[in-house]
């Protein structure tokens, strides 16, 4: 009781005093003396004698075999500091600071307080100190707000000190968000600092942030990722359907280019594939004609089929030649010719499009090889050009009497006109 007590806490005050006795012999005498002396009393007695804590914790390895983790319960019932606690574990045996870490982690001392042995105890800076609770199993949260509240450190420091200790991705966003407060931007932009890869962040922001696929593309899209590592993240997190996607990525502001490039890269569509998801999300034609070229490297005649196919009309085709290939009129009338238009089709775009004369148009028809029928149709019923004015450009362009006056078969009305001419001549 607290007679036996006292008297033991007065042997070892006159033994102090009067002798040069070390703290084990001294702990042994005492431990000999009083038959109901345990390690409680012991640890009491001492420190009441001001009896050094490392000095006490030998003592107690010694006298009565206690291990780290019954030394350190007696020394923090006796109220000494952690630090001292750590102190005195590692003057005795010499712990790994994941062994100490363990130990005060089992007797509920929070992760902060653990941190600060390991700093000051350990001399350990934040990355170990990471490290090491990591490997005693404290969260990244956990070791976020040590890092946090021991090292002084910002959410971007300790986005890489995490990132550093092989903390996943969704674990370092985690930590942002309820350490920090980060926002998804600010979290977003810190997981990209650190190299996670553009997959895992958008992961991330999915399952930590509860993000859609839209909000995913624009994140990643606001802190500089391409398009098509944007388009990879959606695949992976989202959807793999290429014009779910496509869609996606113009909702989000990619420009059309880019988003052609997300289909032929990510997606490894070919031009007119890619041109039918462009034309369903209701790109312009000549918005697909660049891209077309510009991205897909199609030439002229590859792009006018393709519109083509679109429904395009022969009008919008001829001028996405003009404008996009910067084809003349007699180049963009060979590729029309090669879709299968009729001479009449093409003839009418030499003049609303390319604002050919009569006479220029006639020489390109007649270049890619329409009739003298043709060509006389095209003038009387596109240029309103008048019969002998016809005859005349035929005439220039080769063809021989008996061919211009054989149109006439054709054309009932052509045809008394030519022979009114050719008499007029006799």
């Amino acid at each position: 009781g607290k007679v036996f007590e006292e008297e033991a806490l007065y042997v070892a005050q006159l033994l102090t005093a009067s002798f040069d006795v070390a703290t084990v012999e001294l702990s042994r005498a005492l431990d000999s003396a009083f038959a109901a002396l345990d390690e409680v009393v012991l640890t009491a007695t001492l420190t009441a004698v001001g009896i050094a804590v490392d000095e006490i914790s030998t003592a107690l390895e010694d006298v009565y075999e206690q291990t780290a983790a019954e030394i350190a319960g007696l020394l923090d019932d006796a109220e000494y500091t952690l630090n001292q606690i750590g102190s005195a574990l590692n003057a005795v045996f010499d712990p790994s600071p994941a062994d100490i870490a363990a130990l005060l982690k089992t007797m509920a001392f929070g992760v902060v307080a653990v941190a600060e042995v390991l700093r000051d105890i350990e001399g350990q800076l934040d990355q170990a100190a990471a490290e090491t609770l990591k490997s005693v199993a404290y969260t990244a949260q956990q070791v976020a707000t040590a890092l946090r509240d021991v090292y002084d450190d910002s959410a971007a420091v300790v986005a890489t000190v995490l990132k550093e200790a092989d903390f996943l991705v969704g674990e370092v966003a985690e930590a942002l968000q309820g350490v920090f407060l980060a926002s998804a931007a600010l979290a977003t932009q810190l997981l990209r600092d650190v190299s996670f890869t553009v997959t895992e962040i958008a992961g991330a922001l999915e399952a930590v942030y509860l993000r859609g696929a839209e909000q995913v593309a624009t994140l990643l899209k606001d802190v500089g990722f391409l398009v098509t590592d944007v388009a990879a993240a959606l695949v992976a997190h989202f959807s793999s359907v290429a014009a779910t996607v496509a869609g996606v990525l113009q909702s989000v502001g990619f420009a059309v280019t880019e988003v052609a490039q997300a289909l032929e890269t990510t997606f490894a569509l070919g031009a007119a594939a890619a041109a039918r998801i462009l034309d369903d999300l209701l790109y312009s034609a000549t918005q697909i004609a660049t891209v077309l070229r510009g991205v897909f490297d199609q030439l002229d005649d590859q792009m006018a089929t393709i519109l083509k196919g679109l429904g395009e009309s022969i009008t919008v085709i001829s001028g996405l030649l003009q404008s996009v290939y910067g084809s003349t009129a007699a180049a963009a009338a060979a590729v029309l010719e090669t879709l299968a238009y009729t001479m009449t089709e093409i003839g009418a775009v030499l003049q609303s499009v390319f604002h050919q004369t009569a006479q220029e148009a006639a020489q390109v028809l007649e270049d890619i090889g329409a009739t003298a029928a043709e060509i006389a149709g095209v003038l009387e019923d596109t240029f309103n050009v008048a019969t002998a004015e016809v005859i005349g450009f035929l005439s220039d362009l080769g063809f021989n009497d008996s061919t211009i006056n054989a149109i006439g078969g054709a054309f009932s009305d052509f045809g008394n006109d030519v022979a009114d001419f050719f008499d007029s001549w006799f």
